[in-house]
């Protein structure tokens, strides 16, 4: 991931890609199968099969889509630690502390600054998973 991180982006946008198809393919047969049975349950099936194929499509076609959605994992985890501080801060049972709910809202601003970066650059994706990849096998070398 670090060395090529242009390629690796790539391979794992391609694998995500192929591996939603198939969801959506299974999605589309189950559809199908359960129409006698239940119609609402397999036009569900069905909408969702046909989105998971372009969904996948999509993430063959467009490797940048991987780094966007990275990004948007983590500004909607930013906002919903945002969130939980400040209501944790204003609630009146103090679950928390104000000081913890203070981290928690200073926590979700960092993730809506790494979102933004992700979503802007697709390379710092694919660096910052080797670079987690690399801090994981120093400390499973090191517990060994």
């Amino acid at each position: 991931f670090i060395l090529f991180p242009v390629i690796s982006t790539a391979a794992v946008s391609i694998l995500i890609g192929l591996g939603v198809i198939v969801a959506g393919i299974i999605l589309l047969t189950a559809g199908i199968v359960v129409m006698r049975d239940s119609a609402p349950l397999a036009i569900l099936n069905i909408i969702l099969g046909i989105v998971a194929v372009i969904v996948g499509i999509l993430f063959i076609v467009h490797i940048d889509i991987v780094p966007f959605i990275v990004g948007l994992e983590f500004f909607v985890i930013g906002v919903v630690f945002i969130f939980f501080g400040i209501s944790g801060y204003l609630s009146d049972l103090r679950t928390i502390s104000g000081w913890a709910a203070l981290g928690v809202v200073i926590l979700g601003i960092i993730a809506i600054i790494v979102g933004i970066f992700f979503a802007d650059k697709p390379v710092l994706v694919a660096i910052f998973i080797g670079i987690c990849l690399l801090i994981q096998g120093f400390r499973m070398l090191i517990s060994n």
